[in-house]
């Protein structure tokens, strides 16, 4: 009788073994075929390049009070290996159709600077970029579009690049010899102000615009 209830649990236990032995199996093939499948789907998706990302992002504002005309002294670093090249643009978008920032119609020539390493020469202002006549090797052609707020910065054709990496934009009277500024918002609160463009970066800065910012 010992010796079968021996045998008994003798085979239970081995059956037992057998099975965690066959689990075990069909979870390492289950593995080894999801590893297999999911390297097959990621070698043989689309890959999309993504634009990179400024950093250093900074706007200095001579006011910031609600409703009040103020420049701005925009820096930002450009992503690693990138650089400004003739026929490219950069955008800042004052998003004035969202209500924001109201940059108006006047800008001319004066009120903007534009640096990346070498100080630009600012060839035109106008409703859009134009570098019709352009022959400058640091011509800057800066289109404003007082109903959207986008103001956009094109490198002409005969535009030689530098290789720096950090670009700095005056708007207002920040720039040498500037008179025209931006109105701030109406209300209070954060504001963001995206950059964009063709050159190949995106980013964006948050600026505070407050109920009054001088004490009486």
């Amino acid at each position: 009788m010992l010796h079968v209830t021996c045998f008994v649990l003798y085979k239970k236990i081995m059956i037992n073994k057998f099975k965690a032995k066959s689990l075990k199996l069909r979870l390492t093939r289950f593995v080894i075929y999801y590893v297999i499948f999911a390297l097959l789907a990621f070698f043989s998706y689309p890959q999309v390049a993504s634009a990179g990302n400024l950093t250093a992002l900074s706007d200095v504002l001579t006011r910031l009070k609600v409703s009040t005309l103020s420049s701005h002294d925009i820096l930002f670093t450009l992503a690693a290996a990138n650089t400004y090249v003739a026929g490219e643009t950069i955008t800042v978008d004052f998003d004035e159709d969202g209500g924001k920032f109201s940059i108006g119609a006047g800008s001319a020539i004066a009120d903007f600077d534009f640096n990346d390493g070498t100080e630009r020469v600012i060839y035109n202002v106008g409703a859009s970029t134009d570098c019709t006549g352009s022959v400058g090797a640091n011509d800057i052609s800066v289109g404003v579009n007082d109903t959207t707020g986008l103001v956009t910065f094109l490198a002409c054709p005969s535009f030689i690049n530098d290789p720096a990496a950090t670009v700095n934009i005056e708007y207002g009277t920040a720039a040498t010899g500037g008179t025209n500024r931006v109105t701030n918002p109406a209300a209070a609160a954060n504001y963001v102000i995206p950059i964009a463009g063709t050159f190949g970066d995106t980013g964006q800065f948050a600026v505070v615009i407050v109920t009054d910012d001088q004490v009486v």
